[in-house]
């Protein structure tokens, strides 16, 4: 499940930094990845892990470094980030983004895609087609209880 590596590293010995590690749900392979990649990772106070993420909040700090690289055992890729915001993980509250590994039609993308567009901090001027491959990183944001920072981007090598 998603809760074991919260608190484990990658070679599953006990650790407050956790390990940053894709959503149960996901598939990597050589033969191909889901259409959405949900990674999750903490964001601690010494800058590591997933601490950059907060850099963008802001446009600005996007309009700078708007491409994330995703490396894999099976490839090296480079994603646009298309939508940046913040919302509530609660049970039953927020935008569930993480449950979006497969889009089963046109419409589930759509319905994707306007909870991103609701919720962006700004507007990058990325469009989402279907057939894009996506990645979506996920921490936690302190500006409301159980709250997450996300990052949705598109590939594009």
């Amino acid at each position: 499940n998603n809760d074991f590596y919260l608190d484990h590293n990658g070679i599953k010995e006990k650790s407050v930094y956790g390990a940053i590690f894709a959503d149960y749900r996901d598939i990597i392979s050589r033969a191909g990845n889901s259409k959405n990649i949900t990674l999750y990772g903490h964001r601690m106070r010494d800058g590591t892990m997933f601490a950059q993420l907060s850099n963008y909040e802001s446009k600005e700090f996007w309009q700078s470094c708007p491409t994330i690289r995703f490396d894999t055992l099976f490839a090296h890729q480079t994603y646009q980030i298309a939508y940046v915001f913040i919302t509530e993980s609660s049970v039953g509250q927020g935008f569930q983004y993480h449950t979006y590994a497969d889009f089963t039609d046109s419409a589930d993308l759509q319905e994707f895609i306007a909870q991103c567009e609701s919720l962006a901090l700004y507007d990058t001027g990325v469009e989402i087609q279907p057939g894009d491959k996506l990645i979506t990183l996920s921490t936690c944001d302190y500006s409301m209880e159980n709250g997450r920072l996300v990052v949705v981007a598109k590939k594009i090598n």
